[in-house]
């Protein structure tokens, strides 16, 4: 808890991870509703799918020669499949710079215990840094 409240812990990379799932949910639930010509009967959701249902009547889907039937299966398919894929990329590339602060963080933290370390040892105190103990991994037979 002393971490989030001083900013060491960032609290965006998990409302991101949380959105991640929650558009997840939604594309592939927009893309089962127009695979199986569903309008669900509720606020937003209802707008958006009649206006993808205008789809069905655009000159470049009846060039095609597909129905409007087949048009609404297709991009529900491509809903289904893509958008989680495309939502993921966008997700990861909010949360590259949170990765990066991170690993930077790390890599800071490594040399101050390295230095004090370095600085026990020439005041006379003997110690092993905590980045050097790590335990031996025995041979695998």
């Amino acid at each position: 808890m002393g971490d989030f409240l001083v900013f060491r812990r960032m609290l965006l990379p998990v409302l991101i991870q949380i959105i991640f799932w929650l558009l997840v949910l939604a594309s592939i639930a927009a893309g089962v509703f127009l695979l199986v010509d569903y309008t669900p009967p509720w606020g937003p959701a209802e707008e958006v799918m009649k206006e993808v249902g205008k789809l069905k009547d655009h000159p470049l889907v009846t060039s095609m020669g597909l129905s409007g039937e087949a048009a609404s299966a297709v991009v529900g398919l491509v809903l289904c499949l893509v958008g989680p894929l495309v939502i993921r990329l966008v997700c990861e590339l909010l949360i590259i710079p949170f990765t990066i602060n991170g690993t930077l963080t790390g890599i800071r933290n490594a040399q101050l215990e390295l230095k004090d370390a370095a600085e026990r040892q020439a005041a006379g105190h003997v110690g092993v840094p905590a980045v050097a103990a790590r335990p031996v991994q025995q041979p695998r037979r």
